[in-house]
């Protein structure tokens, strides 16, 4: 996630000293933390109280956190901020109907011209495949809204469930909401610092960036 993930989702960020950052979904803050470390101010959400707790007590220096009812921003103001970040999270919601409401909460705190980055685990591209930080399900005649079965890798394995949308549903979610598509990216390993599985033949991972 961070090689293939971050790396690239922070390229699209630029300049980042001193530009205000919505980090949707922050879990505990991680992200976060490694914006500011940055030079960036960043706003931190998450719908999980308790992971916005530990986001806090890890370290909430230069970062507010905030607990958040899905897609509802209030405390924002319009046009105040610079960028946003959804990290595995998009995937997450059920619905079409939620996921635009998210979007469209996040195209309204944004300046105008300002940029949404999208990271998804890439359920398009990668069903049966193994890679070193996660396993997806091997999955057939895949439809849109559909569970999907990842592993997450670790000493203790977590399975958890997602949802499928396509690159084109996400193109129709973000129009609806008032973004256009500005870059897309599936970032392949090309390097030999680690024993990759698939990754250097298909992207774990989708970006999506979207311009207000």
């Amino acid at each position: 996630s961070w090689v293939l993930g971050y790396r690239n989702v922070i390229k699209y960020l630029v300049p980042l000293s001193n530009k205000r950052i919505l980090d949707y979904g922050c879990g505990t803050g991680k992200f976060s933390r490694f914006l500011r470390g940055r030079g960036a101010k960043v706003i931190g959400v998450d719908v999980a109280e308790r992971m916005i707790d530990l986001a806090k007590n890890h370290d909430s220096k230069d970062v507010q956190y905030f607990t958040v009812k899905s897609g509802e921003l209030d405390f924002i103001e319009s046009f105040s901020l610079d960028y946003a970040v959804c990290n595995f999270v998009l995937c997450t919601l059920p619905s079409e109907a939620e996921i635009v409401k998210v979007l469209k909460e996040v195209n309204r705190v944004l300046r105008r011209d300002g940029l949404l980055v999208i990271l998804n685990v890439n359920v398009e591209k990668c069903t049966g495949k193994e890679f070193i930080s996660l396993k997806v399900d091997n999955v057939n005649n895949l439809t849109s809204g559909q569970e999907i079965g990842i592993t997450l890798k670790s000493k203790k394995p977590l399975r958890v469930i997602d949802y499928f949308w396509s690159q084109e549903d996400y193109a129709d979610m973000l129009a609806e909401a008032n973004f256009k598509i500005y870059a897309t990216q599936e970032p392949i390993a090309t390097d030999k610092d680690h024993e990759w599985i698939d990754e250097d033949q298909c992207s774990p991972l989708l970006i999506i960036v979207a311009k207000k």
